[in-house]
């Protein structure tokens, strides 16, 4: 970890690299306007959902979207979403939605977040387990329906 540090990376408690400091001065110069984490949630190598945090140092929102960008109709019990809030879709989408699935292809799942500054995209960080995994969705169905997409592989032992 001492390593990380000295080269300039901030680290989260999973242990996945986050931001570089290089990284983080583009963004913090870019925030002239609002800016969005967009956080792509993968099963199986495949997004299948992402949601885009807004607001998160005054009123924290959060809306979810299929992966053809449109309005889920889900949302976060701690974050909910605010469905009429008009929200441009980055100019490098596609790429995340490549590099995601390419980061996560040999997993059941992971959430892949991203960033994008001046046309540009920024990784932001890999995690396991959302909210440490104690997170609630909204309306309560969906933590079932978000739950059944999980596929597992099957291990045996004796």
């Amino acid at each position: 970890m001492t390593s990380c540090l000295a080269r300039g990376y901030i680290l989260t408690w999973g242990g996945k690299t986050v931001i570089s400091k290089e990284h983080s001065y583009l963004m913090i110069a870019s925030l002239s306007r609002e800016l969005y984490d967009y956080k792509l949630f993968c099963f199986n190598g495949k997004v299948r959902f992402f949601k885009i945090d807004f607001g998160r140092f005054s009123e924290h929102h959060a809306n979810y979207y299929d992966r053809n960008q449109h309005i889920m109709p889900f949302g976060e019990l701690d974050y909910p979403p605010v469905p009429e809030k008009s929200i441009e879709m980055p100019a490098s989408f596609a790429w995340m939605i490549e590099k995601a699935e390419l980061m996560s292809k040999n997993h059941p799942f992971m959430r892949i977040d991203f960033y994008e500054s001046a046309g540009h995209p920024f990784f932001g960080e890999i995690t396991f387990f959302p909210a440490s995994g104690m997170g609630k969705l909204t309306p309560p169905s969906y933590d079932l329906e978000v739950g059944s997409w999980l596929k597992l592989p099957f291990i045996y032992t004796k």
